[in-house]
């Protein structure tokens, strides 16, 4: 835009009057100027690479013989029914640290397996649910999870997180001891 202003002036004997050209081609150059200097010398302005996507699951602790009312009031507002809300198990710990998922779903399946059986899926234990998180580019959450106890003597929770159905960490917890008395009185 400069320089077709520049040859503009200079047709016209270079004293012709600044036209609307000339003072486009100034703002824009004083702008791009002030962008310019902004990006280079003051952090966190200009364009931002979001860091390659990492997750990493593990287990940080295990609580046991905890009800699903006490669960339940310490992380939801939902009431569960009378007999529900009296069974026991344990509240497992997951620590998740999320790199570059700040504006992807992610979503956490768990379930409970029978080592003694060779590792096999106890019915009625697999559970899917969303995983909210922020939307920045790194993130740690530490997120408890009730798992029942089952009718089998020992168990073992095991924990995939997804993006678009594809596994993108796994956890699990070794061998628990189950419970012979599922609900407390």
């Amino acid at each position: 835009m400069a320089g077709i202003a520049y040859l503009v002036r200079h047709r016209h004997g270079g004293t012709a009057a600044r036209g609307p050209l000339e003072t486009v081609a100034t703002v824009v150059g004083i702008l791009g100027a002030s962008a310019g200097l902004a990006v280079t010398f003051i952090p966190g302005v200009g364009v931002r690479e979001s860091p390659v996507p990492a997750i990493t699951m593990e287990i940080s602790d295990v609580n046991r013989r905890i009800t699903q009312r006490e669960y339940a009031m310490k992380t939801q507002t939902r009431r569960l029914p009378e007999p529900d809300s009296r069974e026991v198990g344990n509240v497992i710990w997951l620590e998740i640290h999320l790199e570059g998922y700040g504006d992807k779903p992610l979503s956490l399946q768990y379930a409970s397996f029978d080592p003694d059986t060779s590792g096999a899926l106890l019915p009625g234990t697999a559970v899917s649910v969303e995983l909210p998180h922020e939307d920045v580019d790194v993130e740690t959450q530490f997120v408890p999870v009730w798992v029942g106890y089952p009718k089998s003597r020992t168990f073992e929770a095991a924990f995939r997180l997804l993006h678009e159905g594809r596994v993108q960490a796994l956890a699990e917890t070794g061998k628990m001891r189950g419970s012979r008395y599922r609900y407390s009185c």
